[in-house]
């Protein structure tokens, strides 16, 4: 991929048919992407999987069990051109709105299509499969190799770097409209900082305790990255809501870029300034504003973070589990016998 400057999206998630925890698929026609048959060449495959985030516009197509796979026909991964023949992509409607980057500085700039990638007979060679039939490495490769660490300190460096950009908002929005005396409004704002530094302080912890693994690579440590993404997941609905709150009505009447080039640019000029901002900044910063927290962009942005490890639930339920909790409970014992 490095050498050859490709792009590459990813799928590994079955449609959502029947959730209940142990579901085993017995249609002739499979809804979940699966191995219908094995040739001389490779492996067929029959079914879909979602969600492919700029699916159909990436060079590759990366393919993976998730985990939590019974029948071996589920259990493979690999990776094919996005052109493959049999390979479907169906689209969502695009969230881009128009191309304004005054009404929508974000979603013009930054929009990621979601699809649903649909396998139609797939032939996958075998030179392009990792595994397949193997029930075992589907449901422990993530947790055992260093995909999941390497992918959550990824991800959280990302999100430092959105929860940056988030407080940056916030305080414009305060400064803009001077209410930085009130103590809830400094409250709500504190919440964005702590936030921060929290998830700084949670990388460098895993960068700081990272250890050699047994393919030689130096992998972070990956309960502290889990805890970061548990905390994440539950703290960027917050940042929307937090954003509301400050700019309250302000962000339910925002002018358009044409509506402030027409005839009414004088009654904008006059009625739509702010204390540190001209009206045209100020409506730009409250657009920016509500293209991140209330646009059908901005509503998948917070339906993404919410959901992008997973389920909340299963994360926990994951740290629990995962986390090394006997040396306390023995602490507690040891004092109960003193």
């Amino acid at each position: 991929m490095r050498e050859h400057d490709l792009s590459l999206t990813h799928t590994f998630i079955d449609p959502q048919v029947n959730r209940i925890q142990f579901y085993y698929e017995q249609n002739d026609e499979p809804t979940a992407a699966k191995i219908v048959d094995k040739n001389n060449e490779g492996i067929v495959i029959q079914g879909a999987k979602l969600l492919a985030t700029q699916g159909g516009m990436t060079d590759e197509l990366l393919v993976l069990s998730s985990g939590g796979i019974q029948g071996k026909e589920k259990g493979f991964a690999f990776s094919i051109p996005s052109n493959t023949k049999g390979i479907k992509f169906i689209c969502r409607e695009s969230f881009a709105g128009k191309d304004s980057t005054f009404d929508y500085p974000l979603s013009s700039r930054f929009e990621e299509m979601d699809t649903i990638v649909v396998f139609d007979h797939v032939l996958v060679p075998w030179n392009r499969v990792f595994f397949y039939e193997n029930v075992d490495v589907s449901n422990t490769f993530l947790s055992s190799s260093s995909f999941s660490a390497f992918a959550l300190h990824q991800v959280s460096s990302r999100r430092i770097v959105k929860t940056e950009f988030v407080l940056g908002i916030v305080q414009s929005l305060i400064e803009t409209i001077n209410i930085t005396d009130y103590p809830h409004v400094r409250e709500k704002a504190t919440e964005l900082i702590i936030a921060l530094e929290t998830m700084k302080a949670l990388v460098m912890k895993a960068e700081e305790e990272a250890e050699i693994d047994p393919w030689g690579y130096m992998r972070p440590n990956e309960t502290t990255l889990r805890i970061a993404a548990n905390i994440f997941s539950k703290t960027y609905p917050t940042f929307t809501e937090i954003i509301q709150l400050l700019g309250a009505s302000g962000l339910m009447a925002i002018p358009t870029e044409n509506t402030c080039r027409s005839l009414v640019k004088e009654d904008i000029t006059r009625y739509l300034q702010a204390k540190t901002r001209g009206a045209e900044d100020r409506i730009k910063l409250f657009r920016l504003a509500w293209d991140l927290t209330m646009s059908p962009f901005g509503t998948r942005e917070t339906l993404y973070e919410r959901f992008f490890f997973g389920e909340p639930v299963q994360l926990t339920s994951y740290l629990y589990l995962s986390y090394d909790k006997e040396r306390y409970v023995q602490r507690v014992t040891d004092f109960l016998k003193s």
